[in-house]
């Protein structure tokens, strides 16, 4: 090559240094190491520079293709793991109803499902590029070990004693890491909920008590990474030592060579061994990492998987006796039902409670604040399943959580939840109902009057009402449905003198209705007045049912005290 510059700079041609046929490969017979062997296999190639320049640029090129098209292939294939898991799981939660224990909030799908996909996606990566990597490293020992057996086994074990030290670090870390995790988990929801519930923080000043908590644990959470942090520099450090020590073994070798007159005698021999010996650390280590991120990301791959086998659980002893009856009589009966939560600790909230819903006309249920009340209206809607005993609705025993059942329920939670979407959206009536209809009922609950963009009230964002405004869209949301049984848990709760004296009409008439059975848990005795049947809930069963007449003609009935100790009825 630089006899070719000097050619095409005495003949002041530089066409010459580009085009000239580069044909100074070393003889074989020549050859003064190993090196010049393998080029001298080239000899009588006639190869230009200008040849050479552009195999390099188009090597180049299709690397950084290849490299592009590696990210892009594993960001496709997080964001497709996530799209397919998200749905995944959230279906799954809404199939499920939820879990008794563990995360039940549909945000800790999305966290949990975005992590867990990258966590596949770059053990996907990091699998493809580790083919890359072993190719590399296979062919750094066959390249030594053309010289002699003892440079490829000094390589060989360098790289298996990196790779032990890699995996002590992994047995040694695993557990800590675990732990950071989970504390840092719990730190986020505990600052979550502290930040949710501000006000009534404020209000009892504990804001100060629950921030120290917080201080501490966040004092707990550093700590534990300062240690990791610590831990990891001493394994980096020993990774360190193991690769010096191994550089100077490779020395060593390449001196032994030398003395003993092997093909290893040239300085720059010595300089080869070490720069390949450098070239050895690069796959080694890029595969060691690589595994270090899969093994890091297996905590959340695992919570994941907790989290997906915890909504898809098969509820045990849940039996499909045939199709939902269309005009069965009783609408519900539940038969010696037995109910606990996980906690051990707690006593059943329902033991051997046995009643029914009879078709048509409004049911009232009654009892103490904790008696299960709210517990027997998920039971019935399938959200929950009994630990003994049956639940029997529209002639389906222990059906579960049954699309077809639901389909001809609708459910008013105690607890107000509106999606993001107008008020609209949130009638969740758009494909049944008229638009006038819907107007209508709006106009009913007072809803329309108290807004003072009433007239588009269908378009306005939910999420802007105020409070009783909310009250007055949920009710909404029910009178506007045609469901054939409709369980209301605690309808009126929080609804002031006002908007009570709004509502009570087009409610009372609604309830009124025959064609549609409807299940009222409340501990208003007013509901009373236009129920034909009566549910009193006590300790954990039904200990009294019947017309609300007669009941209250009974003096030894439970009922008829409630009713007598209710000022607004004395």
């Amino acid at each position: 090559m630089i006899n070719q510059a000097s050619t095409a700079i005495g003949a002041g041609d530089a066409n010459l240094f580009w085009t000239g046929p580069f044909d100074s490969w070393p003889q074989a017979n020549n050859a003064t190491d190993w090196g010049e062997r393998v080029l001298a296999s080239l000899h009588g190639v006639e190869v230009t520079i200008a040849t050479v320049t552009w195999l390099y640029i188009a090597s180049m090129v299709l690397s950084t293709i290849l490299a592009t098209l590696a990210v892009a292939i594993r960001e496709g294939m997080e964001v497709h793991l996530f799209r397919n898991l998200f749905g995944d799981g959230l279906r799954a939660f809404m199939d499920t109803g939820g879990v008794e224990d563990g995360p039940n909030e549909p945000g800790g799908v999305t966290g949990a499902v975005q992590q867990g996909a990258g966590a596949v996606s770059g053990a996907w990566a990091v699998g493809i590029t580790s083919v890359q990597q072993i190719t590399t490293l296979v062919s750094v020992i066959a390249l030594v070990g053309v010289v002699h057996p003892l440079f490829a086994a000094a390589f060989l074990g360098i790289t298996l004693c990196l790779g032990g030290v890699s995996q002590f670090q992994a047995w040694r870390l695993a557990k800590r890491r675990e732990k950071f995790d989970d504390e840092r988990r719990d730190l986020l929801a505990r600052t979550d909920d502290v930040l949710s519930y501000r006000d009534v923080l404020l209000a009892h000043d504990k804001d100060t008590d629950y921030i120290d908590r917080l201080e501490a644990a966040s004092a707990r959470l550093a700590r534990i990474n300062r240690s990791l942090a610590i831990l990891e520099s001493l394994f980096s450090s020993l990774q360190g030592l193991v690769f010096d020590v191994g550089r100077l073994i490779v020395v060593g070798l390449v001196v032994v060579a030398v003395a003993v007159g092997t093909d290893v005698t040239a300085v720059g021999d010595i300089y080869f061994f070490i720069s390949i010996y450098a070239r050895l650390l690069i796959p080694v280590m890029g595969m060691l990492a690589g595994y270090d991120r899969v093994r890091q990301s297996a905590s959340t791959s695992n919570y994941l998987l907790r989290l997906l086998a915890q909504w898809t659980t098969q509820r045990h002893g849940a039996q499909r006796t045939g199709q939902a009856v269309e005009d069965s009589d009783p609408v519900v009966r539940m038969d010696r039902l037995h109910f606990g939560y996980a906690d051990e600790n707690r006593a059943p909230v329902l033991s051997d409670c046995s009643f029914v819903i009879p078709r048509g006309g409004t049911t009232l249920l009654v009892g103490r604040s904790g008696s299960g009340k709210t517990t027997i209206a998920r039971l019935i809607l399938g959200f929950l399943e009994p630990r003994q005993g049956t639940v029997e609705v529209f002639g389906m025993k222990n059906a579960g959580l049954n699309r077809d059942v639901l389909a001809r329920m609708s459910y008013l939670a105690q607890a107000r939840h509106f999606v993001e979407g107008t008020v609209d959206d949130n009638l969740f009536a758009a494909d049944t109902v008229s638009a006038e209809e819907r107007a209508n009922v709006l106009q009913q609950v007072g809803l329309v009057a108290s807004h003072a963009d009433g007239a588009n009230m269908l378009q306005l964002e939910a999420r802007g009402l105020s409070e009783g405004q909310k009250q007055r869209l949920a009710l909404a949301r029910i009178l506007v449905d045609h469901s054939e049984l409709v369980i209301l848990d605690e309808p009126l709760s929080g609804v002031d003198a006002l908007t009570l004296s709004e509502i009570d009409g087009p409610l009372q008439d609604w309830l009124a209705a025959p064609e549609r059975t409807v299940l009222v848990i409340s501990h208003r005795l007013e509901f009373a007045l236009f129920a034909g049947h009566v549910l009193v809930l006590d300790g954990g069963s039904v200990v009294e049912a019947g017309h609300p007449n007669h009941l209250k003609a009974d003096p030894a009935s439970r009922f008829k005290k409630m009713w007598d100790a209710d000022r607004r009825f004395s």
